[in-house]
């Protein structure tokens, strides 16, 4: 495909020539970025991401349906939404035994008005808990009883709802208010609960799914957490992996990228599949991270027969961790949204 270098400024409105955006160059911030020259106008992201059998999307509030910036990015490009922090625990549960869904709530009733699926993040966690549960002093028994009540309570609330949900984030790596259960345990009675909340469907054939599919959820910086959630994966506990990539263009990001690799080879030798959860992308320069995005979305279409969801932490600038998404701070889409749609055509 043809490309043009253009010189743009940071700070300028965008407008649309030959099928590539530019900008009023008066006094530009010079980053030299590569657009193929083609009009995307017609198509989207989840247009796009949906040829490859890939569901294409972003974390969301229930505020980021609100804001009408947000809200037609969402619109206009996801096929699926999660739930960036309405189910944490936190959040569901802020006194013992007093549930509050009306974040999750509203958001699902926002996301079925679009005809958009939900998967939930996340029923246990080892941070975002409440006061009472850090402090609390707990016995075996009840800790064990907490943990499973409120995975149950929160997963029978959602039962339907969901095209898939986090059952546990990051177990493996730590524990946090859990830790005196045991790390294994922990995440084996985080998942139990989930699954009698969502029993595979009668008869119990091989072809089978769950009312709602269970995710194992984490950034996986070493094999020893790979072969754990493996294991999950043999004996029927959990569906599906999900592989976070919060990924920095100064740092070593091929060699994340690599060890993803490898591990969605794994995954496909032990029948399971996989969800690129949470993607976001730091960089010095606009396009340093577009050559991060292309990758991402790369490894993605290698793997789409696996890959079922891509899903951006944040909608616009600034997310999280800063300017690491595919739209700047006014909606506009960045060098790293063309480099992602040039990769998907490929």
């Amino acid at each position: 495909m043809k490309h043009k270098r253009y010189a743009i400024a940071a700070t300028t409105a965008a407008v649309v020539l030959a099928g590539a955006v530019v900008y009023n160059i008066s006094k530009p911030k010079e980053y030299v970025l590569y657009f193929p020259v083609v009009s995307f106008n017609s198509r989207t992201l989840q247009s796009e991401f949906a040829k490859h059998g890939i569901r294409f999307g972003f974390s969301v509030s229930s505020g980021s349906f609100e804001n009408p910036i947000t809200r037609n990015i969402i619109q206009e490009h996801a096929a699926v939404v999660t739930t960036e922090n309405a189910l944490k625990t936190m959040f569901t549960q802020p006194m013992p035994g007093v549930y509050d869904f009306g974040e999750g709530d509203a958001i699902v009733a926002r996301a079925n008005e679009l005809g958009i699926d939900v998967h939930g993040h996340t029923a246990s966690w080892s941070l975002q808990n409440p006061a009472w549960l850090i402090d609390g002093a707990f016995s075996y028994s009840e800790l064990e009883y907490i943990l499973s009540n409120h995975v149950s309570t929160l997963a029978k609330h959602y039962d339907g709802k969901l095209i898939s949900m986090d059952a546990a984030n990051e177990g493996f790596l730590g524990c946090g208010p859990w830790c005196p259960l045991g790390t294994n345990n922990y995440v084996h009675i985080s998942f139990d609960a989930a699954r009698k909340a969502h029993p595979y469907p009668e008869p119990d054939g091989p072809e089978r799914e769950p009312t709602t599919p269970l995710i194992y959820n984490s950034i996986f910086p070493n094999r020893t957490e790979e072969d754990k959630t493996l294991s999950l994966l043999d004996a029927g506990t959990i569906d599906g992996i999900g592989i976070q990539l919060h990924l920095t263009s100064t740092l070593d990001w091929q060699a994340a990228l690599d060890r993803t690799d490898a591990f969605l080879a794994r995954i496909r030798k032990h029948g399971g599949y996989a969800r690129f959860s949470e993607v976001g992308v730091w960089a010095i320069s606009d396009e340093e991270q577009a050559t991060v995005y292309a990758a991402v979305t790369a490894l993605a279409v290698k793997h789409q027969d696996i890959v079922r969801d891509v899903v951006v932490w944040g909608i616009k600038d600034p997310s999280w961790r800063g300017n690491v998404t595919l739209f700047d701070t006014y909606g506009e889409p960045k060098a790293s949204y063309y480099a992602v749609m040039e990769e998907l055509r490929k």
